[in-house]
């Protein structure tokens, strides 16, 4: 069964790839043994009429010959197939004209039989003179279109093609194309596209050269054969668009979403992004330098389940402050667990984006608290559009609509058929605006219809809906078509379905907006620099960091703006990091504000000078004020306490809740007559202490004034005790 399902989908295919309206299949002696349903749609005949009857009895009797010749031929030679001009007998008795094409598909073990392809021409005759009126229209297409013949010899050169290219036709008409201007098609060779031409009768892509006046230009461009009516080729017609701008938009565009790209991946900061629920979406691999989990490792879980249990309800608490706009933490500090098992302290901020279309979460910006302080980082190839001047409507593959001047259809070509959905007969004497809805964003019809008139041609993108529902974009061009008097008589549309690159355009759109609203929103400042320090880039965090504005700092040396006493350590650095050779990972030095004076700050450098998009010294730098603020206090409150309590008299000892002596005085030792080695580290529940009220009786451990005093949060005063103590007096010597 599926051997047989698998040989009528092959059976089909054949015959479809290579139809083109009525199809019968012959046995090599003319007999019809399959006839498709189209034969009624040509002929009027029923399928089943024409089964086992001579496809010669259907020809009329002066055209017979050649037809008999035509079919010997495809018989004995299969490298071609052939094409003749016959007259076919319809069902009525009329005769009608008919392109037929034969081919030879006995050794096809999908076909097994001899193909006839035919199809209507008899409107082709009287559509000639149309087509000559419409060729004369031709020259006002804002399209490139060159004819040359089989060896390359132009033949012809249309206005738009002097303008892009410099030379006119006189010029160039009877020169070899390759003499004319050198043309770079990209990944190919001329050799390898002349050979695709041969083989597959058309070539599209993007092409090159520098025109007469030494400006770079860059074509969509389409290559194809133009064929008589017996399907030899005759000519090679190239047509193509301008899009010199539109790529130069789309390298500055795919640089600036590198660029900011670069910035981002190459940053130390983890960044992640969450949903609602705190589920990780997206991670950044600078993650991995943090606590070890690759990006795809951390997608998927919840941010909680990296924090320690003693800190996750902090995390949580901080993660729904963010998300109900409640901001009285600006970061919080927590213990991640690394990969490797050991736990990693660190400063964690979160940022709700969800508003934001480019991120739709909950940026997490996290950095590793020790590494801080140790190391401070993409047009739509076209489809050829026209064969001759009398036959270039039929050999186009683009969009080609013409309407008259009171804006009724008067052609529309297969490719509006197969884009809109919409038939040649559904639209033919229609007003155009009532067959199918256009947007010329951001012109109106009308806008449109009035520069048409005023300046014969407008050129701009448009889209509609497709086949299947979904919006179409071409890029489109409009000219009003005249008589040869000079009269208007209609207007022709061109267009080439640009739909794809749209896509593309936007998704590197959405792409930069993503790296660029995350660098906006970094805890770091960063800056780019050349290899002297000189200011060539500032991130949007660096004025809230520095109070500066960009302008200012655009062209000075970073280095100006370090305090005198830290800046021989800052240049020992930075030329280091320049060399590849540092040893440090970070330095905490005070930094000049616009408003602050100078603030601490801790600072690193990565060297990117290799990196092709930022070229840089990347400096980040962040505000340590407050730490460093912190930490000196901390220092001098600690050495007030061990100077006072060292000073005094009276005997101290400090204890914690297990009431274990952790600090003590000179004058505690001296009462006890213990050494500080003797003391510090013994409890008040040791048994060598034989502590007793003034009556005698024994004083328990857990009513000691330390632990009541802990249990009680209350001071405890004016306790005697009595003990005898680990030390050398005998009996109650200590009360």
């Amino acid at each position: 069964m599926e051997e047989k399902l698998q040989h009528s989908e092959e059976f089909y295919r054949n015959l479809i790839g290579e139809a083109q309206d009525g199809i019968v299949l012959t046995d090599d002696q003319g007999i019809i043994r399959f006839s498709a349903p189209t034969v009624t749609k040509v002929l009027g005949y029923d399928p089943a009429e024409v089964i086992g009857t001579s496809v010669f009895s259907y020809i009329h009797p002066v055209d017979l010959g050649a037809a008999q010749q035509a079919f010997q031929n495809e018989m004995t030679y299969t490298n071609q197939p052939t094409f003749v001009h016959l007259r076919l007998l319809k069902k009525t008795g009329d005769w009608v004209w008919c392109i037929v094409r034969a081919v030879n598909m006995m050794d096809n073990p999908a076909v097994g039989m001899l193909v006839v392809y035919f199809y209507d021409n008899t409107k082709g005759r009287t559509m000639l003179e149309a087509l000559q009126r419409q060729s004369v229209a031709l020259s006002s297409v804002f399209d490139l279109i060159i004819t040359c013949d089989l060896n390359y010899i132009i033949e012809s050169w249309n206005k738009r093609a002097e303008q892009v290219v410099g030379f006119t036709e006189e010029e160039v008409k009877g020169k070899f194309l390759g003499d004319v201007t050198r043309l770079d098609y990209g990944p190919f060779t001329s050799d390898e596209v002349a050979a695709i031409l041969a083989e597959k009768g058309n070539w599209q892509g993007e092409i090159s050269f520098v025109n007469r006046f030494g400006v770079k230009k860059t074509v969509l461009h389409t290559a194809s054969y133009l064929m008589d009516e017996t399907g030899k080729k005759t000519s090679i017609i190239g047509t193509g668009i301008d899009i010199t701008e539109k790529k130069a938009t789309e390298e500055q565009l795919k640089e600036s979403e590198l660029f900011y790209r670069n910035l981002f991946v190459n940053s130390l900061d983890g960044v992640l992004i969450t949903d609602k629920d705190a589920v990780i979406q997206f991670a950044s691999p600078s993650i991995t330098t943090i606590f070890g989990y690759t990006p795809e490792s951390a997608i998927g879980k919840t941010t909680i389940d990296f924090a320690h249990p003693e800190d996750q309800q902090l995390a949580i608490d901080a993660f729904a402050d963010v998300m109900n706009g409640n901001r009285r933490r600006t970061f919080i500090s927590v213990r991640i667990r690394h990969q490797l098992g050991h736990w990693v302290w660190c400063i964690v901020r979160g940022h709700n984006l969800f508003s934001n279309p480019y991120i739709k979460g909950m940026v997490v910006y996290l950095y590793d608290d020790t590494l801080r302080k140790k190391t401070e980082q993409a047009l739509i190839n076209s489809e050829r559009r026209f064969r001759t001047q009398a036959t270039l409507l039929d050999n186009v593959t683009d969009v080609i609509v013409t309407v008259n001047m009171n804006r009724e259809v008067t052609s529309w070509n297969g490719v509006a058929e197969k884009l809109t959905g919409i038939n040649s007969s559904e639209s033919v004497g229609k007003l155009y605006r009532s067959v199918i809805t256009t947007n010329y964003h951001p012109f109106t019809n009308e806008q449109v219809f009035s520069i048409i008139k005023d300046e014969g041609i407008w050129r701009g993108e448009i889209s509609f809906p497709g086949f299947d529902g979904k919006t179409r974009y071409l890029l489109h061009t409009i000219s009003l078509l005249k008589n040869e008097q000079g009269d208007p008589i209609g207007m022709m549309g061109v267009g080439k379905d640009i739909t794809e690159r749209k896509q593309i355009e936007e998704q590197l759109l959405q792409s930069e907006q993503f790296f660029r609203s995350l660098a906006a929103n970094s805890l770091d400042g960063i800056v780019l620099t050349d290899i002297t320090g000189k200011v060539t880039y500032c991130g949007p965090s660096v004025f809230h960091l520095s109070g500066y504005e960009t302008s200012i700092l655009l062209g000075k040396n970073i280095l100006d703006f370090v305090h005198p006493d830290d800046r021989p350590n800052a240049i020992i650095a930075f030329e280091k990091e320049a060399k590849r050779e540092s040893t440090i990972n970070f330095l905490v030095a005070r930094l000049y504000h616009a408003e602050r004076g100078w603030v601490w700050c801790t600072i690193r450098g990565h060297n990117l000078l290799h990196d092709p998009i930022l070229k840089s010294m990347v400096i980040y730098f962040t505000d340590d004020t407050k730490r460093k603020m912190i930490e000196d206090r901390l220092k001098e409150s600690e050495r007030r306490f061990r100077s006072l309590i060292h000073d005094l008299k009276l005997g101290v000892i400090l204890q914690n809740e297990q009431s274990e002596m952790l600090v003590c005085n000179q004058a505690a030792l001296d009462l006890l007559g213990l050494t500080e080695d003797q003391l510090l580290g013994k409890t008040s529940f040791d048994p060598a202490w034989n502590v007793i009220h003034e009556d005698g009786n024994p004083f328990p451990g857990d009513t000691h004034p330390v632990p009541m005093s802990i249990k009680t949060r209350k001071p405890v005063r004016d306790v005697v005790m009595g003990c005898t103590g680990p030390g050398p007096r005998t009996g109650y010597g200590y009360w």
